[in-house]
């Protein structure tokens, strides 16, 4: 009697359990359906994003000695490093990396476009390869009348670099909404976020060194002593 007792619990708690499970996976699914459709429908925008395209534009007054002409694009931009070092995948393959964010600027103090650019080379090793790989932001705005900025047109840039030429080749690219895996695209958004913050503390210290150097300049001017 015990044992039959046993196993008739044993059954409803997995009945339950697998009820319970169900609705949860049910609650999960609905969730990340929802959070995709509202992404979609609002064209990724992201209030951080907003956020620090208006800081950095807020900043761009003070920038005006660090804005220097783009023959090639025929533009204006100031260029920012964000990252650079050494990465190792095995002891044949090696590469050195750097990133650079290059903010282009129009119409005076207003951002007209925003590029992460990262370029990567195996300095040994059996073949060379010179890579350079982009993300683009062509419309790097931020929120008005309290709607924010869509960012499903950020770009997706590969380049590799010809032997024959030394110049890079662009060979593949795709926007943001082009990218079919949702996780993929809030990959790039975090990527993105990253190296936009890197940029904005970037600017911060170089402009407080300049301050810096002001005032020990003008210390230096009044010791009369």
């Amino acid at each position: 009697m015990k044992k039959l007792m046993f196993i008739i619990f044993l059954i409803l708690f997995s009945a339950n359990y697998i009820q319970a499970e169900y609705i949860l996976d049910s609650n999960a699914k609905d969730f990340l359906e929802e959070k995709i459709k509202k992404a979609e429908d609002s064209g990724y925008a992201d209030v951080e994003f907003d956020i620090l395209h208006k800081k950095i534009t807020d900043l761009l007054p003070k920038l005006s000695d660090f804005i220097i002409d783009d023959k090639k694009e025929n533009a204006k931009k100031i260029i920012i490093p964000i990252a650079f070092g050494e990465t190792f995948k095995s002891p044949e393959e090696r590469y050195l990396f750097n990133g650079e964010l290059h903010l282009y600027i129009s119409g005076g103090n207003k951002i007209s476009k925003l590029k992460i650019v990262y370029t990567r080379v195996n300095p040994i090793g059996d073949i060379y390869l010179s890579e350079k790989r982009e993300i683009v932001n062509p419309t790097p705005s931020f929120y008005n009348d309290d709607k924010l900025d869509s960012n499903d047109d950020i770009t997706l840039v590969y380049h590799e670099k010809d032997a024959n030429t030394d110049d890079y080749v662009k060979l593949d690219e795709i926007t943001l909404k082009e990218i079919p895996f949702f996780e993929k695209k809030m990959s790039i958004m975090t990527s993105y976020k990253k190296y936009l913050y890197k940029a904005y503390r970037a600017f911060i210290y170089k402009l407080n060194l300049i301050e810096l150097n002001k005032k020990t300049k003008i210390r230096h001017l009044l010791d009369l002593n």
